[in-house]
């Protein structure tokens, strides 16, 4: 896997992280999309 590609990944795990803390529900539909676009 490309280092870009990890780097990009990384970004988003803490960018959700993030947002899990704001809005517990919110990120709840958006880890399951996460899931979708990893598996992809």
């Amino acid at each position: 896997m490309p280092l870009r590609k990890i780097w990009f990944l990384t970004l988003i795990h803490i960018w959700y992280f993030l947002s899990m803390r704001k809005s517990y529900k919110d990120v709840g539909d958006r880890n399951l999309n996460f899931t979708l676009v990893v598996m992809d």
